[in-house]
């Protein structure tokens, strides 16, 4: 089966909210190819939260490729650059209610950690 890739030109905001992110790595994790970012000499993986916290932080802003390819690829590649045009560069109050509330109900660590380690967890 022959590899389809495919890329395009968008602007990454430069403030991008938490919960955005967490829906564009969602909707990312719904296809079956590749879905790489690239800016300021980065590459990360669209697929991955913990990548992606790095448009949250500022770290990557400004002129991007988006990258795609596998055999959903370019409908991967509509959808992302998409989600990318609805980011919110600012933020009302009511937004961020909504996003500290969301970010609430994540649960990181499912395991309680005095049932796992005894006490607390250990020093790293």
């Amino acid at each position: 089966m022959e590899r389809l890739e495919y890329s395009a030109c968008c602007q990454i905001p430069s403030k991008i909210a938490l919960v955005d992110v967490i829906r564009f790595v969602e909707k990312a994790d719904q296809y079956r190819c590749y879905i790489i970012i690239e800016a300021n000499h980065i590459s990360i993986n669209a697929k991955s939260l913990l990548s992606m916290c790095m448009l949250v932080s500022g770290l990557i802003k400004g002129p991007a490729i988006i990258r795609t390819s596998g055999e959903d690829a370019r409908k991967a590649l509509e959808e992302m650059k998409w989600l990318l045009t609805q980011t919110k560069r600012h933020q009302s109050q009511a937004e961020a209610r909504v996003e500290a509330d969301t970010l609430a109900n994540i649960d990181l660590c499912p395991v309680d950690a005095k049932e796992k380690w005894g006490s607390s967890p250990p020093d790293i």
